[in-house]
């Protein structure tokens, strides 16, 4: 019973209410009627000014709505429709705000990723195009930061312009940037991750140092020595070299071997005066051998192991052996050295070399048997104890005397082997008439002279001329 009549009065109450707002209302609309505010204000006491954005017109005296100029929202034109912001509404809030709009003072807001806070207006640093929301990343090869709108920027070294996103030609990327292609690269190489062709004597695949027995010189692979055992270093070439071929680098052979091309089995001729040329094997012989090798003994000798003294025999058709001697003889040599001659040409020989000897021989003979007698004679000549003036001096008599063994002489050699007593007699007699006519008158005492006739000596001397023959 009582709760009915709590909600009865409950009921009253809120009927008797609204009827009194609703008068208040109507009264309050009757007043409005008959007051004005001034431009730019509106409300029940005309405190509340009209929207920024309001054209000239103003707005409207009871709810302040009005015509807004652009940028503004309707319909009380307060404040910039969503994207403007500023005094006028004439700047746009950035294209990177997250939310719709920005705020109307400052236009900032809250950024999108990439963008650069507060504005939002750029890309932040390392990202640019905005028409792509900043998704675009500068170029890894930019030297700093890229231009925000278009991406272009300086490069590092071996980064391609403008972008600086690739590498430029002859460079690859790596993590730690782009890097040259290798040296042994026949063209360009991949710019990704730098593989090419290579030229000869560089390593696959990329071509960046020398492949097995070759070495750089000058960046350029160069084959290793042809002498060496296995492979040479990379950077100086040195090996271990095989037999017979020249260290370090076993790129000639050793010493006393030629002809790399036979792995220097060749060695330098036996006759060369020194060593020989290491490629043919040439050299400057000693004498008797064989140029231009000196392996063999040149012609006209032989006997190697006699360093080609020996010389082929006389009697050779040609030439002989230059390791033995022997040859084809020619008619009555002996062979097979042919040095000697047969025994029948020997004797024929001999005595056509022996006659004009045997003859020399005797003209000789008999010239030193003549010079002989003469010397005796003219030490065996006497001198006169008791010289006559008239008789004349002792050289006029030596003189005749010689003159006549001179003749005497003279014929002996004319007919050899004539010693006649008669060549004695006319011989003292000859001398006895010259100085018999040279002294006519004269009894002086006269030289003993004596003269040997077949080997005969004359009387006892006297102190005249003895014409007697000697006995």
């Amino acid at each position: 019973m009582m709760a009915g009549r709590v909600g009865t009065w409950i009921v009253i109450l809120c009927v008797v209410t609204e009827n009194l707002f609703a008068a208040l209302q109507f009264v309050s609309s009757q007043q409005l009627e008959h007051m004005s505010c001034v431009s730019g204000y509106w409300g029940a006491n005309c405190t509340r000014p009209c929207g920024a954005g309001c054209d000239s017109r103003g707005c409207s005296q009871s709810d302040g709505t009005c015509q807004c100029r652009p940028r503004w929202e309707s319909p009380l034109c307060q404040k910039c429709v969503s994207g403007y912001w500023g005094a006028n509404c004439t700047r746009l809030c950035g294209a990177g705000c997250d939310s719709p709009g920005c705020s109307q003072n400052d236009g900032t807001c809250q950024c999108r990723p990439r963008w650069e806070s507060p504005l939002c207006q750029n890309c932040s640093d390392g990202h640019y195009n905005m028409s792509n929301d900043c998704h675009n990343t500068c170029g890894e090869g930019c030297h700093n930061t890229c231009n925000k709108t278009d991406g272009t920027c300086q490069c590092q070294r071996g980064w391609q312009p403008p972008l600086c996103q690739d590498c430029a030609d002859k460079y690859y990327n790596t993590p730690n940037g782009c890097v040259t292609c290798g040296e042994g690269c026949h063209d360009t190489c991949n710019i990704a991750d730098g593989t090419c062709q290579c030229r000869p004597g560089w390593q696959p695949p990329l071509c960046q140092r020398c492949a097995d027995n070759y070495y750089n010189v000058s960046n350029d692979c160069v084959t290793c020595g042809e002498g060496c055992n296995n492979t040479c270093s990379r950077t100086n070439r040195t090996c271990q070299c095989r037999p017979r071929w020249q260290p370090p680098l076993c790129d000639d052979c050793s010493d006393g071997h030629y002809n790399p091309s036979n792995d220097c089995q060749n060695t330098c001729g036996e006759g060369c005066n020194n060593t020989c040329n290491r490629t043919d094997g040439t050299c400057q012989c000693r004498p008797g051998w064989q140029a231009p090798l000196c392996q063999n003994c040149s012609d006209g000798h032989y006997n190697v192991s006699n360093d080609c003294q020996d010389t082929c025999g006389r009697g050779c058709h040609d030439t002989c052996s230059r390791t033995d001697g022997t040859c084809q003889c020619r008619t009555d040599w002996q062979p097979p050295l042919c040095q000697f001659m047969t025994s029948s040409r020997d004797d024929k020989e001999a005595l056509s070399v022996a006659g004009p000897l045997a003859g020399t021989a005797v003209g000789c003979a008999i010239v030193f048997f003549i010079l002989g007698v003469l010397a005796g004679l003219w030490l065996r000549r006497p001198r006169s104890h008791q010289p006559s003036a008239k008789l004349g001096s002792h050289d006029n008599i030596s003189t005749n005397c010689d003159l006549a063994t001179s003749s005497t002489m003279t014929r002996q050699a004319e007919h050899p082997g004539t010693t006649s007593s008669e060549d004695a007699s006319d011989h003292s007699n000859n001398v006895y008439d010259e100085l018999k006519a040279r002294n006519d008158d004269s009894k002086a005492t006269y030289t003993s002279l004596r003269f040997q006739n077949e080997s005969k000596e004359c009387a006892e001397p006297s102190d005249y001329i003895n014409t007697r023959k000697c006995k």
